[in-house]
Parts: C-alpha cells; structure tokens; sequence
C-alpha cells in the first residue's frame, strides 16, 4: 500500500510539472506578437524620421542656376538660343546665326544686340522690299530670340518694333537718311582661288562682299578704310561708297601660312567726303 501511494505522488507530481509547462507554453505566444508589434512601430517611427530627414535634406539649390545671358559663356549663350528656336520649331534658314562661331563673332549677329527699336522698324520695313509677312515673321523670330539669348535687355526693344511695324508697315519703310559709321558696314571676304606652295603655305586671291546698314537711306560720299587678316601680313585698304553705289577692289592678292586659309575683314575707319 505505501508503494502504491508513493506511486500516485509521483504522478501527481509528474501531473502538476507539466500543467505548469502547458501554461508556461500558453503564455509564451502572447509575448511574441507584443515583441513583433513594438518593433513594427520602431521601424515604422524610423521609417518616417528617415522619409522626413529626406525631405529636409533636398534642397532647392541643387537645381541649375536660372540662365543668365550677362554671364554665360558663348557656349551657354548658343545652347539657350538653339533651345528656343528648337521649341518654336523655327526653321533654320531664319536663325540669326547658322552656328556658334557666328552667332559669337560673325559680322551681323553681334549687331542685333546694337540696334534700338527705332533702327529695328526701318531695318523690318527694307527686309519687307525682299520678304513677304510670313517670311518676315519667321526672321523676326530668329532675331527676337537671338536677343533672348545673348542680349535680353533688347528684346522689350524688338518685340516694341515689330509690333510698331506691323501698325504702319508703309510708312515704316521710309525713314529718314542716315549717316554710316564703322559699326555699319560689314564685310565678308570670298576666296576666288589658291595655289598650295606645301609648306611655304599658299597663294590667294579674294574679293571682298560689303554690306551696310540702311542702304537704301545712306546719303553722301564716303571712304571706308578695312583690314584683312589671316595672311602672312595684314592687308590694309579702302572702298567707296558714293551715290549708294559700293566701289571696290574686283579682286585682291594675299599669301597666307597654310593650305587652309580662313581670311576676315573688319572696318577700321569710315570718313564721310
């Protein structure tokens, strides 16, 4: 009989051991999800710290700087030209500059940022002699935006002349005469033919193309005195202009250091007769 007892101790001890470990087990399944919920909400709390820290640290200055045409380089000034032309999808044949070595330096293009609202009228009103509306539209453009581009403080001026044209086209195109000075005359210099010495360089001969501002209103006489370069020496000389008639050299000698001679011309002096 005492074995028998001690039997049943043993049992119930065994009994209450593993009622122990059957709660012990439900309990530790409600532990867990606290655990798993505490550290959803630290990684949700980080989450947004880190999104909002994000936020805070995107600055607006690492955008582009606005264009500014005072101190762009030529480089710039021609990307924001061909940007604006592109997005009017202007034609080409009506840009003010074909490339940027024009656009920068050329005879003409450089001039558009010379001339006033008034010059700009009577300049519409000749193109108009050669231009029918459309057409002068479109090189309207060209010249609107080459001011947006490289001189903005004329663009007001142009858009001003062109508006003031389109009101009285007629009487636009009959200004009063005008007097010329060096910054009116441009010159382009057309090579007729060379003869390649190897590494003496080459012989050239060119003729030179003038061109000045309102000729058609150009009264007097004048002697204007030009320069080319790109030879081996500068050549100095002089046309007339006289009646509006251009009188100049037919054709002009130059030598020059090499096979590939790229010669300029700019006017020096205009004295009036």
């Amino acid at each position: 009989m005492v074995a028998a007892l001690a039997i049943l101790g043993g049992l119930a001890t065994v009994g209450v051991l593993a009622g122990r470990g059957l709660d012990d087990d439900k309990v530790a399944p409600s532990a867990a999800p606290r655990a798993t919920q505490t550290a959803s909400a630290s990684a949700s709390a980080s989450a947004s710290a880190s999104a909002s820290a994000s936020a805070e640290q995107s600055p607006t200055s690492s955008l582009p700087p606005p264009y500014d045409a005072a101190t762009a380089t030529d480089a710039q000034r021609w990307a924001e030209y061909q940007r604006l032309v592109r997005e009017e999808q202007l034609p080409a044949m009506y840009w003010a500059a074909p490339n940027p070595e024009e656009a920068a330096t050329g005879d003409y293009p450089p001039r558009i940022c010379r001339r006033g609202q008034d010059e700009y009228v009577i300049f519409l009103g000749l193109l108009a002699e050669d231009f029918d509306m459309r057409e002068l539209e479109l090189l309207h453009r060209g010249e609107l935006l080459y001011t947006q581009a490289y001189c903005p403080e004329m663009t007001t001026g142009y858009e001003s002349g062109w508006a003031a044209y389109q009101a009285n086209p007629l009487d636009s195109a009959d200004p009063a005469p005008s007097a010329l000075g060096p910054e009116d005359i441009a010159i382009r210099v057309k090579i007729l033919s060379k003869r390649c010495l190897g590494s003496l360089g080459a012989t050239v001969f060119f003729r030179i193309q003038p061109t000045y501002r309102d000729a058609a209103n150009v009264v007097g006489s004048y002697e204007v005195t030009y320069e080319v370069t790109g030879g081996t020496d500068p050549i100095v000389n002089t046309f007339e202009i006289k009646d509006n008639q251009v009188r100049y050299q037919n054709k002009e000698f130059a030598s020059t250091p090499t096979c590939s001679p790229r010669l300029t011309a700019k006017v020096t002096h205009v004295a009036q007769k």
